[in-house]
């Protein structure tokens, strides 16, 4: 698990030990090459994702490909109200809904216990 007093550098530094979900074998090999010292990298639909952070069998999910409004808003709902936040890639400010076209920049879902950081 990440401990809550380390950092994570969303740009590609370093990530302690803990657990990233990711959603294809590309992301699986850029994730095994930017973050560094993962346990594990577990393969789920989007939906469960955000539930497994939820639930705390997963720390970090970075969504780096589409995704629509109504693919992100249930499981976004269950996460912070399990005290987890979605944020955008690009500025860390917290994902919103009701876009123009409803598309979804790249996000970052994680857990409570995750400190995102940028350089």
């Amino acid at each position: 698990r990440i401990d809550a007093k380390e950092k994570i550098d969303a740009k590609g530094g370093i990530v302690h030990p803990g657990f990233i979900d990711a959603h294809n074998h590309i992301v699986h090999t850029s994730c095994r090459g930017v973050f560094k010292n993962v346990h594990d990298i577990k393969n789920a639909g989007s939906s469960l994702k955000f539930c497994l952070i939820a639930t705390g069998e997963a720390d970090l999910y970075p969504r780096l490909g589409r995704t629509m409004e109504w693919d992100t808003a249930a499981g976004h709902a269950i996460l912070l109200g399990a005290g987890g936040k979605v944020v955008k890639l690009e500025d860390h400010k917290e994902l919103t809904y009701g876009k123009p076209l409803y598309e979804n920049p790249f996000f970052i879902a994680c857990a409570p216990n995750i400190d995102l950081w940028r350089e």
